[in-house]
């Protein structure tokens, strides 16, 4: 909500890429408190699997000063709602490779690793009650999927009208978390 206040309303951080979603996730937790920490994008060891071990990045860690701790890999995801779509399975795969990758960082990274995954749903239309109605389906749909563990939402009505570049309409954003 503070990006879009900064911006008036007219840019959302969701609709760029998966290093902007994080970010504003790392804010979140430095803002929770001066006890938690974060740190986006960082170097470590991960498990290749048949192909070995190997040096990559850490999407996000956060942890706080009482030895909680998560490692996350994150995917961005932008469904796009329309009447005869089923946007939800397209998802459901982005959070399960989010996991994968999760899976693959060292046990001893983080007390927990997680696969995130941002969802920036778009219309080819400015939300009206049509695709308002789509956007709670969705979001109803995106509750039932299994093995998420925990969910969240931001489509604040002053986003109704944030056009992309792609002249579509990204009303807000979802984040699916999924425990390794």
């Amino acid at each position: 909500q503070r990006y879009l206040m900064h911006f008036d309303h007219r840019f959302g951080s969701y609709y760029y890429n998966e290093r902007a979603s994080v970010c504003v996730l790392a804010a979140a937790a430095w803002k929770a408190g001066p006890q938690w920490v974060a740190l986006e994008e960082f170097v470590t060891d991960k498990n290749g699997g048949s192909e070995g071990n190997y040096r990559g990045r850490c999407d996000l860690f956060i942890g706080d000063d009482r030895d909680f701790s998560v490692a996350i890999e994150a995917k961005q995801h932008w469904p796009q709602l329309a009447p005869q779509d089923n946007a939800v399975a397209a998802l459901q795969a982005s959070l399960n490779e989010a996991n994968r990758d999760a899976r693959g960082l060292a046990e001893t990274e983080a007390l927990y690793r997680l696969g995130a995954c941002f969802a920036a749903p778009s219309f080819a239309t400015e939300v009206d009650e049509a695709n308002e109605k789509r956007l709670a389906k969705w979001l109803d749909e995106v509750r039932e999927l299994e093995d998420v563990h925990a969910l969240a939402w931001h489509f604040p009505s002053s986003a109704r009208h944030l056009q992309g570049t792609d002249e579509r309409y990204y009303p807000g954003t979802a984040l699916l978390l999924q425990l390794c």
